[in-house]
């Protein structure tokens, strides 16, 4: 489905309903990736996630499947906030938990600290920076893409996401092929709102249960800024996944699945 959104763009948005014809008023996931890849990174989490809910899930603005702005856009993470509400309208899907990683994950902490529990029922995050100044990395990113080309940026993004034991060649294969086939102009752009995000002040406006989970080996988003992000999030729980980079979510899709089923299972919104 192609779903209209704001500045002239279109967004390839799905909706997966396996929810058993029994279950009553069955909950909606949203889920939301980060840059230079797609909604299909989330496919390994389907399995643990549709016997319990609805699941709705979208290609990012500029990446995948979606519109690919071409020279000024107005990027901002209230933008990619408002891609996910636009999403959860178009499927009319009035509340929702979300399950975002990375740059999405920061998005989906903004529209929940506006939102007020209103829509957003619960967030996930995986991976998912609060503040752009802990980003040295992603400062960096326009300068080496105009040096060495997104290919080269993907080939060293390949090892930050992931240890070298960690995929099977073939996964490994086409994650690096959506990387590596994106577009270095929305890249760049998109780490350069990045970097400019501080969600200090608004994380402790978020009144909706929130499980934050972060790798013991990203270069990214390191465990001290996870558990800085938790003690700034009212009641906020924290997973740590080990023996893992920034790209958990593909990764260690089904153990990273597994804790955001009993994330919402502990808080009432699935059953046993």
């Amino acid at each position: 489905m192609r779903v209209d959104v704001a500045h002239g763009a279109e967004l390839h948005a799905e909706i997966v309903d396996l929810v058993p014809p029994w279950t009553v008023d069955p909950p909606a996931i949203l889920m939301s990736h980060g840059v230079s890849t797609t909604a299909d990174i989330f496919n390994g989490w389907l399995p643990h996630l549709i016997p319990h809910a609805r699941i709705v899930r979208f290609d990012s603005r500029g990446f995948g499947r979606s519109t690919i702005p071409t020279g000024r856009h107005p990027w901002s993470i209230d933008l990619w906030a408002d891609d996910m509400l636009a999403v959860a309208d178009a499927f009319a899907v009035e509340r929702f938990h979300i399950v975002a990683e990375s740059a999405a994950g920061a998005a989906a902490l903004r529209l929940a600290s506006l939102d007020g529990g209103a829509r957003v029922l619960s967030v996930t995050t995986c991976s998912a920076p609060y503040r752009g100044g802990d980003l040295a990395r992603v400062a960096e990113w326009r300068s080496r893409l105009a040096r060495d080309g997104i290919a080269a940026w993907s080939e060293r993004m390949m090892g930050e996401r992931f240890h070298d034991d960690q995929l099977a060649p073939a996964a490994r294969d086409w994650f690096a092929r959506q990387q590596a086939g994106g577009s270095a102009e929305v890249l760049a752009d998109v780490a350069e709102m990045l970097v400019g995000v501080d969600l200090s002040a608004d994380l402790a406006a978020i009144r909706v249960p929130v499980l934050v989970m972060a790798a013991d080996g990203s270069p990214y988003v390191t465990v001290d800024i996870a558990r800085a992000m938790q003690r700034l999030i009212p009641g906020a729980e924290l997973r740590i996944i080990p023996h893992a980079r920034h790209g958990i979510p593909f990764s260690h899709a089904e153990e990273c699945a597994r804790s955001c089923v009993a994330f919402l299972r502990r808080n009432g919104f699935v059953g046993g």
